[in-house]
This record gives C-alpha cells, sequence and structure tokens, in this order.
C-alpha cells in the first residue's frame, strides 16, 4: 500500500517535471519515472510472493529521488539560462571518417572475436555452458577471458554508442552499423552477461530520443524486443529458467514474468530488509568505490568486492542486489543521500545538456548516465563507473584523433568585426 502511494506521488513529481524540462529523457524526468514505476511494480509483486516494502525506508527513496530531480532541473534551468557555452568545441571533434572507422573494426572482429571464441571454447565444449561457467566466474570474481578479450569487450561499450550515434545523424550506414555492433553485442551477452548489454541498449534508446526527438512505435517495438530477448535467451543460456520439452508456452512466459520481476525488483526490497535490520551485511559499496578503482591500478587502493552477499526477496528466492542508495545510507545517513543524489543531479543535468547541444562526448557519456539512472534500482552505476568513464575519454580521444576527417581540437576564433 505504502510503497503504491509512493511509487504514484513520484510519478507524479515526474509529470511536473516533464512539463518543466520539455524533454522525458532529462535526468530530472527520467529518475522519478524510474523509482515511480519500480516502487508500484514491487508493490505488485508482493502479489506473487515478493516481501512487502512498507517500511520508512519508501521516505529514503522518496526525498532521496526529489532530491536528484529538484537539482538536475535546477541545474539545467541555470545552465541554459545563464552560461554561455565555449566558443570552442572543448574535447572532440565530432566529424569522424566513419568509413574508414567501419573497415578498421570489421577487420578487428576478424581477429579478436576469434580470440574471444578461443577462449570461451577453452572454458567448457559449448557455448551456452561457457555462458553459465563464464558468469558464475564473472560473479565470484574470476577472470573469464583473456585480458586481450575483456579489453576488447570494453572497447565495444564505447565504440558502439559512437557507431548508432553516427548512425543516427546520416553519417554510418546500416550496414556498417550492423556488421559492427550485432557480433560485439552477442559477445558481450555471452562473456559479460545481460547487466552490461541492457545498460548499453537503455543507452542506445537514449541516444536515439536525444537525436530523433520521441520515440516512434516502431523504435519502442524494436528496442522492447531486443530488451526482451537479451532477458530471455540469457536466462534460458544461464539456466536462470527451465524450459522442458513437453511445456506450454504460457508456462514460459509465466517462468520470465517471475524471473523479470526479481531481476527488476529485487532491490528496494532488500535494501528495505536491510534497513530494518532483518538482513545483516558488510556495506562494501560507496560512492568512492570507482575512485578506489582507479587508485588501485597503481596499487594506492585495494578495491572492496563488487557482488555482495546474497539474501531472500521472496520465499527461496536469492538476489544480492540492494539499489543505489545502499552504496550511500550506511555510511553517511539519510542527509548524506540526499546530499549525494543532489551532486549525481546536477553531474547527469550537466552531461545532458552539452548533450543536448550536440557534443559527441557527453552524448556518449550521457547515454551512460541515463542507463545508471534506470539501473539505480539494482546499484549506484554512476560512481562505481568512474574508472569507466575514464578509459572511455581515452578511447574516444584516441579514436577522434585517428580516424578525424580534419583535426582533433577545433577553436573558432571570433570574426573581425
Amino acid at each position: 500500500m505504502y510503497a503504491m502511494l509512493t511509487g504514484a506521488t513520484l510519478l507524479i513529481f515526474a509529470v511536473a517535471a516533464r512539463l518543466l524540462a520539455r524533454s522525458a529523457i532529462h535526468p530530472s524526468v527520467a529518475m522519478p519515472i524510474t523509482w515511480g514505476l519500480g516502487l508500484i511494480g514491487v508493490s505488485l509483486a508482493s502479489l506473487i510472493g515478493f516481501y512487502r516494502v512498507e517500511s520508512d525506508a519508501l521516505l529514503i527513496f522518496l526525498f532521496g529521488v526529489m532530491s536528484f530531480s529538484l537539482s538536475a532541473g535546477c541545474f539545467s534551468f541555470l545552465y541554459n539560462g545563464y552560461f554561455r557555452a565555449p566558443s570552442s568545441n572543448f574535447l572532440f571533434d565530432s566529424e569522424l571518417r566513419t568509413r574508414a572507422l567501419v573497415i578498421f573494426f570489421c577487420l578487428a572482429h576478424i581477429v579478436f572475436l576469434t580470440v574471444i571464441y578461443r577462449d570461451l571454447s577453452s572454458i567448457a565444449p559449448t557455448l551456452r555452458e561457457a555462458a553459465y561457467m563464464a558468469r558464475a566466474q564473472s560473479v565470484s570474481g574470476e577472470p573469464v577471458l583473456s585480458s586481450l578479450s575483456m579489453n576488447y569487450l570494453q572497447l565495444g561499450q564505447t565504440v558502439i554508442p559512437l557507431v548508432v550515434l553516427l548512425y543516427l545523424r546520416g553519417k554510418c550506414g546500416v550496414l556498417g552499423f550492423l556488421a559492427i555492433s550485432v557480433p560485439w553485442m552477442g559477445v558481450i551477452l555471452l562473456a559479460s552477461g545481460r547487466a552490461s548489454l541492457m545498460q548499453m541498449l537503455v543507452g542506445l534508446f537514449f541516444i536515439y530520443i536525444l537525436v530523433k526527438g520521441s520515440p516512434s512505435l516502431k523504435s519502442l517495438l524494436v528496442i522492447g524486443l531486443a530488451m526482451f530477448l537479451v532477458i530471455a535467451v540469457g536466462a534460458v543460456a544461464t539456466s536462470k529458467i527451465q524450459f522442458h520439452e513437453g511445456d506450454g508456452i504460457s508456462t514460459l512466459f509465466i517462468e520470465l514474468y517471475r524471473h523479470v520481476a526479481g531481476y527488476a525488483l529485487q532491490g528496494p526490497v532488500l535494501f528495505d530488509r536491510y534497513y530494518q535490520g532483518s538482513i545483516h551485511l558488510e556495506p562494501y559499496w560507496s560512492p568512492l568505490n570507482g575512485f578506489c578503482s582507479i587508485l588501485a591500478t597503481v596499487g594506492l587502493c585495494q578495491k572492496p568486492p563488487l557482488h555482495l552477499d546474497f539474501y531472500e526477496y521472496a520465499p527461496g528466492e536469492l538476489g544480492n542486489v540492494y539499489s543505489m542508495f545502499f552504496s550511500m545510507y550506511p555510511h553517511y545517513g539519510a542527509l548524506g543521500v540526499i546530499g549525494v543524489m543532489a551532486l549525481y543531479g546536477m553531474l547527469c543535468s550537466y552531461a545532458y545538456c552539452k548533450a543536448k547541444k550536440g557534443s559527441l562526448y557527453f552524448t556518449v557519456l550521457s547515454s551512460y548516465l541515463f542507463s545508471a539512472i534506470v539501473f539505480s534500482l539494482f546499484s549506484d552505476q554512476i560512481s562505481t563507473s568512474w574508472w569507466f568513464y575514464v578509459k572511455m575519454t581515452i578511447i574516444l580521444g584516441i579514436l577522434c584523433f585517428v580516424f578525424r576527417r580534419d583535426r582533433m581540437f577545433v577553436i573558432r576564433l571570433p570574426q573581425a568585426g
């Protein structure tokens, strides 16, 4: 009941933010929509056996999300109204030699996908078994693929959004777009699991809306079908759901429904159980973990465990994600949650404003920040991804330098009167 009421309140707040921001993908709108729908889903999930969320943790969700949204909206208003963009293209020139870039990565696919296939084959004789074992090793923190293969997969998480952006801007053909993106996505699903690919798909949807405006029915169906296939294929491949010969299609859909509900909604439920003291675990998550990952590369910090202990979000159903708020509340309390969420709101709003003005770099960055908002029901993807953002910046910088049409940095000097 109270979770439903809190979710409805956030949806009303999202409508007001949408009217002011004039964009459905503005951070001030995306965060309350995500948590509004999420908490309504949590309330309905109690009908299929999920533990109820009825404690004061709902107030932390409510005021944390509102703090993020208000901060993002106010920053956007001030930035657009009182700050003038610099007369230079700050980081990257968006004019790239797209054909050369496509040819280069098609050739790279031939080499690196062969290496990745060899790595997966060494884990298990079939791809399904390899995917399951790769996922198990990833959760336990063990290396799944060689460092060369893993770096190539991380490269794909930057190049795919870039190629999609170039395609939507009319600078890349559909064959080049598919030749680069589809093989990479398939390998990311097999080797890294669904989370990475789902995060990317949400980001690609953001880029589509940013470039094309309001989504068409066709685009919604395509992205919806893609996400459903990622969840369904991943669930079957990793044996998260069992589908036996003779089972009807209705049985498959019921199992998928329960799986998707558990996948999407366990975070708020488990955070509520932690808040009430029903479960006890070490608060390894922190907004500073991303900086620790950077310092760990030079031996100045030891990274804490990425995966937390498993607890029940429903009788007999185990999960280990505790929502974005678990990275803040155990360390800083309720007021700290409000403060950190306000900082996150300003960061996401700044990246969005720059992306809205056409920045190639900030469009790719903002797509991942948008994904982090949607995935905030699971964990804090904003602060834990600092090291990824650094590597993404380096990769984009190298690509813009190597494949630039004229030069990397563009400075537009004022014309003489």
